[in-house]
């Protein structure tokens, strides 16, 4: 939002943002209300006909139920130019509706439009407005409504004002919503649209006719002169084949006209943006202007007219890809003759650069220092709790530590470093001051991070700032321009208000000023120290009058030299230097001369003055050095000193009572404003807390007090080390950045540093030529090593850590032999003195790139021997020389920086320039890093900047925050941080999201796939680099330049794609009222494809449940519940460093039109990208070594295409049509894989540049004769581990063998045991073979002479091997099964262990167990017992498959011994948890049971029927007795409940399908309650004349009845919520059973309700619907359901069969077909 008084500036502002339309309700965060009001009946509700969430305003009077945008129309303005409105209404025709729009001319003046069917139309009986007479401005539109159904109201605002202000419209103000409607939406626009052009996210549905359903109405007529927007295609219905699908990838095109008009049509504006949304479609014109020439021509400005084609459109409007040739977007455009030229457009738009996604790419994660050497710049920010912060400045950032040491944040702006820092008392605004010619403050709003506002009155030497105590005035104290003190004073009142800060007075003054502060006793009062000065100011009409304390005797110092600060003048000796001063703190002090004034010097005294009478009182000698800070509380005095000590006095300072000593002057302190922490900074750059009640003393940062010269990251632990020039080692944590270890050598400068890559151990090198070799867990030098005459500029190990290499500043080269004791081998001059060292050795320690004799040349070494290898000259000529050099992630390239300001890339076979990023910095840039990843490089100048660049497309991002030049980058911790350092002694530690990043190129039109040649043997693919339908996540928060779809409108896809809900919702989950998914139980074993992978190197496996991806860690055994498809997971592939995940729909999902395989980041979760093409289904995937490209392969016969991405760019990069479905993939190399079908397998090449996907067919089998048995299916397929064997499985169970590198037929190597089942999975890992079965065996095999194969061992699991992940000896693996269970496999040992248990079969229901964390949960197939702490599975007890009952329901016996299980055939089955076996069997029921409860002492099983039926059965005999015959009456039962905490008595409820029971439980202990009648309630549906047969009718086609006893506001439990099919379908009743009626009656719009429960507390109840939807009411808001939405892992339709509370009512349990979720509640 901007204020109104802006609003000039806003017409002049780019307006591309808001191009092609804005999102009101986004904007304003309507769905939270962010910046908006609502009064009156105003709800939010679910609209059933356009299927997303919309406002209902209701009431009658306008004035009072109302939605009004922004929420202060007065200061604030929406500053929105789009000339078009567009609201999105449903509208009663028999009731009246207002719509006030506020909008602003160009003469801002204020113009209110309002249209309502309250207003008559004009005489002429057009809808034109009629204007208001007498009051002020204003414009009434009529507007009649015809219908009810929802209507797009289009608004043409210009045309509207023009005929009344002579000045034209420029912006809106606000909107103000009135009575009686129901809004989906509001949006602005300069395009006129109609219902067929609608873009996707103003659509009020995706029908294919809009028209059909929706009303279209302009007012106050439809413009002729905007400019008209191209209808999107008609999409093609998802069941067209590939036939359909293919004529529009062949024939789909779009014409984009740069800067001219087309048709008849004016022309837009040269400055009028026309860039497009980039996950909006391309839209199609009509057919008829498909076929027509296009030509280049040129209008009377001779501005080229630029015509883009897109190629390959989907039936579901999204481009298959773009082909984009150079930076600056090369368009192709057909010529004559059918050739194509290539024209460059000249439109700024296409010469964007690509952008680099996400954005931000990298953030400040840390900052270890602390500008130490100032005086109070550390302080306690003004709020108590745990949430309270220290701030203190750190070079130009000001860093606010978490004082729980959660994390830090900062505040980055200013160009110097910073000297002062100031709160007002709320903590609402910080003041920071820098030092320096012109120096600033900046003035924060400290809980977002804002600046406010930036004031400059000073020509420098700023020495202190401060904030009036309540927020409105600022002081600052520096020179002016003839080198007088000045104070400065401004009024920072109206800066939240968005007015500026206003000089109030300037006052420059002969007395000497150290520190000012405002008065808190005073208004409008401030004091003053300095040398020999004590001051108080008044200030008044714009004046500062000031008067001195009478220092009287004291006026000149007495003390001695002892114990001054170092550097005092002599003839200051006389005089006193006040540094600091405090005000009294006390309590009930109301006179001013009862109030004091503590004043700190030099000397080590303190002052004390009365502040009412301006007299010195008192003087303290506190300490033997100067005090540099005093704090004054309620109850003590903090003072800080150059002694080294902190002490802790009582007011009257009788004697201190706390002293803590430090290694270096105290020259900050500060209190907390509880009292109960002290926090303390030193010279030396330490942080430390003091902790008064305990006495405990915490360092919280440790830092260098001079500057870091050298920075290593540790590559096997989360560490990194510096040295400095301050002699100091030390040795930090990468995720804390807590100092771990130092070392320390007080006579020597540190120079260098590296790590040893797999011992504990760092190597140093010294100004002196000394290198020394430090062991850090022992602290010990192991070697010192002297072979330089000069400093030791750079020391690095190879990565074996056989060889150390130095490289000193004379240039000289040593190596040392490692494995003998250091023993240098090796020694080369180089000839590169006095030019800076520059070494770098290659991933794989083959090769080292060294600075050659000359600025301009690197040469390259073979190591160890240092031969010479080749010599790279630099390709930017002239007198440009290299900076820094490296070499890329996988070796194959030397990236050199140089002088020239270039980083180019040179490769290290040829020698030649393959690649350079040009103007990478204003200055020279001495460091840089690559990924380890190889797509990015990540830069820092002596600009400050540091920039993190992608080198391929050269998108790029920059940051700020450094000191001084960047001096060192390190890329640590697998490429998720990034370390710099400067000239200073900070260092900084960034989050870098390398592993997400993606580049979005800035025109994305598609390219034509060619056609198929030459059949299996030779396939079509697309260009390299074309882009594929790519969906970017929106679930990171980032902001990123694809625009995703709005929060408000957008509940559609948030429901469907996983996304958040709006902030402010009771639900935090989806649409529920949780706070996330907490734990997700099942797996998907019936799949067929691969769906559970594993990296043993960190433990992480992950497997599919339903539609969920869960990665588990094997450890912890904590979850990541990753949810974005809607269709069941059918197959996952693991990147080789684990890094991304990749998974796969089992079907389409109607909303993205085709199976989506989506991308996602294993260390944040987040969803990097979708990948689109296949419509049928995935069925398998796999990473090609390097983690480059994946493969997939469809499930769908109809569409049989194998397909080849590119992850870099997330595009699709080769296409390959096979003559039948292929189910297998297994890669050899980054270019060559194979796939295996039923019949056929293939081998595939994919050429490094690029090119067709070409295959080979492979004969697998011996030749048979012509009578033999038809040829065995190919079932399974691998390479071998680091071999050029690929080894075929058939169905027959023989394995075959092929020499990828001879060209001779498949041999048996082979074969399973007689009687195993079939083959599913093969792996093969060195000489080992393991196979799975369908019968649960996993085979080990062995090499044995000749290549054969011979088997080993066995190992057997509980069902068919559908998926199987091993370990790089094949020794161990993860193993998921049919039986929806994923084991942990010693196929050496022959042992399993379960990881993750399912269930087979769909979930009936889940019961908890009194006093124990079990939990009984019943399937069709029996009952099995969980414990619910860490979901793992106890027992399992089935019937037999012979049985023809299924279970129905279970309940678990209190203490948890025994549990009881319902079957359909009346029977209840009892078991024993602790013998794990069936302990009898009871016949009770003639009909299915339906549910059963155990007693509270568990001796008793309450049980209920379908057929209506009660009965009691002893837990030991398993005798049963009925109970309450007389309440079956031939109504269905559907549910039963018990209280779970009775009141009086114990209750119980029975819900029929047309009235409720209410009686006293068997084992009620109140007299007479056992078994009595307590009440009936008949649903007043039923009792007014439904007949019976129409109630089971309902009951059949709806839900079921439901019931839950709810906990009462006191804590009993007489209240009762009922719900049956006989009643409107979402209908509840709350019945209270003492009072024997209905208390309360809800509605949910979810349909027909399954299931009901209630938290043991009665805080919230919780409901199920159809398809998976679930609501949640809370009591406080009187049991209102105000959100609804779906379970987001529940979309088959089954419904939710079981919802549950837990003990606690802080976790939710749904139960859906055979998943389980566990949900934790917001509190």
């Amino acid at each position: 939002m901007t204020t109104s008084s802006s609003s000039s500036t806003l017409a002049s502002r780019s307006r591309v943002w808001q191009h092609p339309f804005v999102n009101v309700f986004k904007l304003a965060g309507v769905d939270t209300w962010r910046d908006c009001i609502r009064e009156g009946d105003v709800s939010a509700i679910m609209d059933r006909v356009i299927g997303k969430k919309a406002l209902l305003i209701q009431g009658n009077v306008p004035a009072a139920n109302y939605v009004a945008i922004p929420r202060s129309s007065r200061t604030d303005s929406l500053g929105l130019t789009g000339r078009f409105i567009y609201l999105e209404l449903q509208l009663d025709p028999r009731k009246y509706f207002v719509v006030h729009i506020d909008i602003v001319t160009k003469d801002k003046f204020t113009t209110r439009v309002s249209i309502s069917n309250l207003f008559k139309k004009s005489s002429s009986g057009n809808n034109s407005g009629v204007r208001i007479p007498g009051r002020g401005s204003g414009v009434q539109l009529p507007f009649v409504v015809n219908s009810t159904r929802w209507t797009v109201l289009a608004v043409d605002l210009g045309a509207i004002v023009s005929p009344y202000t002579r000045a034209p419209y420029e912006c809106i103000k606000a909107i103000q919503l009135c009575a009686n409607m129901a809004v989906r939406n509001v949006f602005t626009s300069d395009e006129k649209y109609n219902l067929r052009t609608l873009p996707r996210d103003m659509c009020l549905s995706h029908a294919v006719d809009p028209t059909a359903h929706y009303d279209f109405a302009w007012l106050p007529a439809e413009p002729k002169d905007a400019h008209a927007a191209v209808p999107p295609p008609v999409p093609t219905p998802p069941g067209a084949g590939k036939q359909s699908r293919e004529s529009a990838l062949a024939t789909a095109m779009y014409d984009d006209v740069a800067n001219v008009g087309s048709g008849g049509s004016p022309a837009r504006p040269a400055t009028a943006p026309t860039s497009r949304r980039r996950d909006d479609a391309a839209p199609l014109p009509s057919p008829a202007a498909i076929n027509k020439t296009r030509t280049v021509s040129r209008d009377s400005e001779n501005r080229v007219k630029v015509v883009r084609h897109f190629g390959a459109e989907t039936a579901f409007r999204k481009p298959i890809g773009a082909k984009v040739t150079s930076y600056e977007q090369v368009l192709q455009i057909p010529g004559e003759g059918g050739r194509e030229q290539q024209v460059a457009a000249m439109t700024p738009r296409a010469r964007k650069a690509p952008e680099l996604l996400p954005d931000p790419i990298m953030e400040l994660h840390a900052v270890v220092g602390f500008s130490g050497e100032l005086s109070n710049a550390l302080t306690w920010s003004p709020h108590a709790g745990p949430e309270k912060e220290m701030v203190f400045p750190c070079g130009n950032n000001v860093v606010a530590n978490r004082s729980d040491g959660t994390g830090q944040r900062f505040f980055v702006g200013h160009s110097a470093p910073v000297i002062g820092i100031a709160f007002s008392n709320d903590g609402s605004l910080m003041a920071t001051a820098q030092e320096g010619k012109a120096s600033v403050l900046r003035v924060w709003d400290f809980a977002t991070g804002d600046c406010l506002s930036i004031l400059n009155a000073h020509a420098g030497g700023l020495c202190c700032v401060d904030v009036s105590p309540d927020a409105r005035a600022l002081l600052a104290v520096g020179f002016d321009g003839h080198g007088k003190q000045l104070i400065v004073v401004w009024d920072i009142s109206g800066l939240r208000s968005g007015h500026r800060a206003e000089v109030v007075v300037k006052h420059a003054t002969d007395y000497h000023v150290r520190r000012a502060k405002f008065s808190p006793f005073e208004e409008d009062r401030l004091m003053t120290c300095g040398r020999d000065s004590i001051r108080i100011y008044r200030l008044k009409n714009g004046q500062l009058r000031g008067c001195s304390v009478n220092l009287g005797e004291h006026r000149t110092s007495k003390a001695s030299t002892h114990g001054l600060a170092p550097g005092l003048m002599k003839e200051e000796l006389t005089q006193n230097i006040f540094t600091d001063l405090a005000y009294e703190a006390g309590y009930g002090l109301t006179e001013l001369d009862e109030r004091h004034v503590f004043v700190s010097t030099v000397s080590g005294s303190v002052f004390q003055c009365n502040y009412g009478r301006r007299q010195l009182e008192c003087v303290y000698n506190l300490h033997h050095g100067a005090i540099n800070s005093i704090v004054v509380n309620e109850g003590f005095v903090v003072t800080g000193s150059d002694d080294k000590f902190l002490r802790v006095w009582p007011v009257d300072f009788s004697d201190f009572f706390l002293e803590a000593e430090h290694e270096s002057p105290v020259t900050s302190v500060s209190v907390s404003a509880d009292g109960l922490q002290i926090a303390i900074g030193t010279e030396s750059g330490s942080v430390g807390m003091l902790d008064i009640p305990t006495h405990q003393y915490t360092t919280l940062m440790r830092s260098h007090i001079d500057s870091v010269r050298d920075v290593a990251a540790d590559p096997m632990r989360p560490e990194f080390c510096t040295v400095s020039a301050d002699g100091s080692i030390r040795v930090w944590s990468l995720r804390t950045c807590e100092q771990l270890y130092e070392f320390d050598a007080p006579s020597e400068s540190v120079h260098s540093v590296a790590y040893h890559p797999s011992e504990y151990v760092i190597a140093c090198g010294f100004d002196g030529g000394v290198v020394r070799v430090f062991s850090i867990a022992t602290t010990a030098l192991i070697q010192e090593l002297r072979q330089h005459r000069g400093a030791v500029e750079q020391v690095a190990f190879t990565p074996d850590g056989t060889l150390l290499l130095t490289f000193g500043s004379e240039g000289n080269l040593c190596v040392y032999d490692t494995t003998q004791s250091y023993l240098p081998i090796k020694y080369l001059s180089t000839n590169t003195a006095g030019r800076g060292a520059a070494m770098a050795v290659s991933n794989d320690g083959t090769l080292l790139a060294a600075l050659g004799p000359n600025a301009t040349s690197v040469l390259l070494f073979h190591l160890p021997a240092l031969t010479p290898h080749s010599r790279i000259e630099l390709a930017s000529g002239g007198s440009a020389s290299a900076c820094h050099i490296d070499f890329s992630a996988d070796g194959s390239e030397v990236l050199v920086s140089t002088s020239a300001r270039t980083l180019e890339r040179y490769s290290t076979s040829t020698g030649r320039c393959v690649g350079k990023l040009t103007s990478i910095h204003g200055t020279d840039c001495f460091a840089f890093a690559p990924d380890p990843a190889g797509q990015l490089v990540v830069t820092g100048g002596d600009d400050k900047w540091l920039k993190v660049w992608d080198m391929k497309t050269h998108a790029f991002q920059s940051f700020i925050g450094h000191t001084d030049g960047v001096t060192k980058v390190v890329v640590a911790d697998e490429g998720r941080k990034a370390i710099t350092i400067t000239h200073s002694e900070a260092v900084y530690v960034w989050n870098l999201r390398g592993a997400e990043a993606s580049v979005v190129l800035p025109d994305r039109s598609a390219a034509e796939v060619p056609t198929e040649r030459g059949g299996s043997q030779s396939t079509g693919g697309m260009e390299p680099g074309a882009a594929s339908p790519l969906r970017r996540s929106v679930d990171d928060g980032a902001t990123t330049a694809v625009a995703s779809a709005p929060a408000w409108d957008g509940e559609e896809e948030n429901e469907e794609r996983g996304s958040s809900s709006p902030e402010g919702s009771d639900l935090a989950y989806s649409t529920l009222g949780m706070q996330s998914l907490e734990m997700a139980v099942g797996y998907n074993g019936s799949t067929l494809g691969d769906n559970v992978v594993w990296h043993p190197g960190t433990g992480m496996y992950a497997y599919s449940s339903k539609n969920l991806v869960v990665v588990e860690d094997l450890a912890s055994r904590s979850q990541m519940v990753l949810w974005r498809h809607v269709a069941s997971v059918s197959c996952l592939a693991l990147s080789t460093d684990a890094r991304v995940l990749a998974s796969a729909s089992s079907a389409t999902e109607l909303d993205v039109g085709c199976a989506p395989i989506y991308l996602w980041s294993c260390d944040s979760g987040r969803c990097q990208a979708s990948l689109e093409f296949h419509q049928g289904g995935v069925a398998a995937l796999a990473f090609a070594p390097g983690n480059q490209v994946l493969c997939s392969l469809p499930r769908d016969a109809v569409d049989s295409t194998v397909v080849i991405w590119d992850l870099h760019t997330a595009t699709i990069r080769a296409l390959g049509k096979t003559a039948s479905l292929m189910t297998h993939i297994a890669w050899r190399s980054p270019h060559e894989f194979a796939t295996s079908g039923e019949s056929t397998c293939l081998l595939w090449s994919l050429p490094v540049a690029g090119g067709q996907l070409s295959c080979m067919p492979l004969n697998v089998g011996a030749d048979s004769p012509e009578e033999a048995e038809p040829t065995p299916k190919l079932v399974a397929l691998t390479y071998g581990f680091a071999t050029n064997e690929l080894y075929v499985c058939d169905s027959d169970g023989s394995i075959w063998c092929h020499d990828c590198t001879m060209a001779r037929p498949s041999r048996l190597c082979g074969c399973l045991p007689v009687g195993a089942g079939d083959i599913t999975r093969i792996a093969s890992r060195g000489n080992v073979l393991v196979l799975g079965t369908s019968d649960g065996a996993l085979y080990r095999f062995h090499a044995g002479a000749g290549g054969t194969y011979y088997l080993h061992g066995a190992t057997r699991v509980d069902g068919c091997v559908n998926a199987l992940a091993l370990s790089a000896s094949g020794d161990e693996g993860v193993v998921g099964t049919s039986a929806s269970t994923v084991w942990y496999a010693d196929t050496v040992q022959e042992t399993v262990v379960p990881l993750t248990a399912g269930f087979t079969h769909a979930v009936q229901s889940v019961s908890p167990g009194e006093g124990t964390s079990m939990l009984a949960i019943a399937t069709r197939s029996g009952v099995s017992t969980w414990d619910a702490n860490g979901w793992y599975r106890l027992l399992k007890f089935e019937v037999g498959p012979d049985s023809p009952a299924e279970c129905t329901c279970a309940a678990m016996q209190p203490g948890g011994s025994a549990c009881v299980g319902g079957f359909t055939d009346g029977s209840l089955h009892f078991f024993s948890t602790e013998r794990g076996a069936v302990e009898g069997v009871s016949n009770v029921h003639s009909a299915s049971v339906v549910a059963a409860v155990y007693s509270p002492e568990g001796g008793e099983v309450l049980s209920a029927s379908i057929a209506g039926e009660l009965a009691v059965t002893n837990a030991t005999s398993h005798t049963a007795v009925p109970f309450l015959p007389e309440l079956s009456d031939g109504d269905r039962l559907d549910a039963l409940a018990v209280a779970a905490r009775p009141h009086g008595s114990s209750m119980a409820a029975a819900a029929f399908s047309r009235k409720l029971e209410v009686f006293g439980t068997p084992w009620a202990d109140s007299p007479g309650t056992a078994g009595a009648h307590v009440m009936t309630y008949r649903c007043p549906e039923a009792v007014r004349g439904s007949h019976p047969e129409s109630a089971v009718a309902s009951t059949s086609s709806g839900g079921a009845a439901c019931c839950a006893f709810v906990a009462s506001v006191a804590g009993g439990t007489s209240i009762v919520a009922y719900s049956a099919p006989v009643m409107a379908p979402g209908s509840i009743v709350l019945l209270d059973f003492r009072q024997r009626r209905a208390v309360h009656r809800l509605s949910v719009d979810i349909g027909p309700l399954y299931s009901i429960s209630a938290s043991r507390d009665g805080r919230r109840l919780a409901v199920s619907g159809g398809g998976g939807t679930v609501a949640v009411a809370d009591r406080d808001d009187d049991y209102r359901f105000t959100a609804l939405g779906r379970m987001p892992t529940l979309r088959d339709g089954s419904g939710v069969a079981s919802l549950l509370f837990d003990a606690t009512s802080s976790a939710l349990i749904a139960a859906s077909g055979t998943n389980l979720q566990v949900f934790r509640m917001r509190e």
